[in-house]
């Protein structure tokens, strides 16, 4: 299903969907579950979907993380150093916050 010019969803026989039922209606009767599963080697999975979650025995990482490189400005610092540049007023490492 895709918007037309005017906004307005067709299915994909063309068919306008008058609303937000009849246009899940549309995908719905379009759409078959996939029912048969098999087991295959992880290097021949790729392009397939998974029939059962997977979920991980431990939390990775095994605590709470945000570690990540980066700068953090106020919308008006550019603009105001744009002749002085910009001061350094913090760092934060891993596991030693600012």
């Amino acid at each position: 299903m895709h918007p037309d010019r005017s906004g307005r969803v067709r299915a994909a026989d063309g068919s306008l969907a008058s609303s937000l039922e009849d246009a899940r209606a549309s995908i719905h009767a379009a759409v078959e579950p996939l029912r048969d599963t098999e087991s295959v080697p992880l290097a021949k999975a790729l392009g397939r979907v998974l029939a059962t979650d997977v979920v991980s025995a431990v939390d990775v990482p095994a605590h709470d993380n945000a570690a990540m490189d980066g700068y953090a400005l106020r919308s008006a610092d550019p603009a105001a150093s744009r002749s002085s540049g910009l001061r350094v007023v913090g760092r934060s490492l891993a596991g030693r916050p600012f």
